[in-house]
């Protein structure tokens, strides 16, 4: 027999509930079980204040921030991004989210199209830095080349090396010097 005090457990509805505070006898057969517990522990789903909301809406940039800490001001044009990989990442957050309008917006008027309008059935799911060059926030211009994944009627990744160019304090997406899709 081994006792094993459960903090925790989820109810049917998904949501932590505290468990009894007694110890709990049961056979090493019920190993698994109090594993899961452990297990849920971990991911920090029973830290006091926590919300259940923060993990489906992780910013898709990957930055490991929640969205609205993230791309969510920059969309919101609350702030401006003050590197030219920070604006590559709010572009794929909006590729991602289907924001046409941040898109346009963060597009150099010389190359900027009348119009955008993005494939409803491509998801765009992860985004990889390859690496910078310049684009700091006392840059000019700079460049971000970058593997961007998605799905859709296929599935391949966008590999692309993109310039910027900084005026008025803002960062803009020019255009692609080299860009390959692979499927």
């Amino acid at each position: 027999m081994v006792a094993v005090r459960r903090l925790h457990h989820l109810d049917a509805g998904g949501e932590c509930q505290r468990a009894s505070d007694d110890d709990d006898e049961h056979d090493e057969s019920d190993e698994q079980s109090s594993h899961a517990f452990t297990v849920h522990r971990r991911t920090g789903l029973d830290r006091p204040g926590y919300d259940r909301r923060m993990v489906s809406e992780r910013c898709p940039c990957l930055s490991g921030m929640v969205y609205d800490e993230c791309c969510g001001p920059l969309h919101r044009g609350e702030r401006s991004a003050p590197t030219a990989e920070r604006l590559m990442r709010s572009r794929f957050t909006a590729f991602a989210r289907g924001d046409e309008a941040y898109l346009l917006r963060t597009w150099h008027a010389s190359t900027r199209p009348a119009r955008l309008e993005l494939d409803p059935d491509v998801r765009w799911y992860r985004l990889d830095i390859v690496g910078a060059e310049r684009g700091g926030p006392f840059d000019r211009e700079g460049t971000v080349e970058f593997a961007a994944y998605f799905r859709g009627p296929e599935r391949g990744v966008l590999r692309e090396n993109s310039r910027f160019v900084r005026e008025g304090g803002d960062w803009y997406y020019v255009a692609a010097l080299s860009a390959v899709a692979e499927r």
